[in-house]
């Protein structure tokens, strides 16, 4: 790759050989999940916490109501929210 020159007129394909040398075909790179952006339970409004899965627009306003939340835990305290729906929303928001 000593002899390869970059711009408008580089050879592209000696450019991918190297570079499947130096770093490994791409196709064998695992990708990268993005975390999915959590919901702040003490901050979003009802019509955010209806984007939760489980979550409509009366729960919402109960979780509204409930307000502060001090831990994750906490949030079973709103009216509607059991431990099975608790553990679904552990990695979707925080507080």
């Amino acid at each position: 790759m000593q002899n390869a020159h970059l711009g408008p007129n580089a050879d592209l394909q000696a450019l991918s050989e190297y570079l499947d040398l130096v770093c490994g075909p791409i196709d064998r790179l695992a990708p990268v999940e993005a975390e999915p952006e959590r919901i702040n339970i003490n901050s979003a409004s009802a019509a955010q916490l209806t984007e939760l899965l489980g979550i409509g627009p009366v729960l919402a306003e109960r979780i509204v109501q409930a307000r502060p939340f001090n831990t994750f835990e906490d949030l079973i305290q709103a009216k509607g929210i059991g431990s099975s729906k608790l553990e679904a929303l552990r990695d979707l928001v925080s507080w």
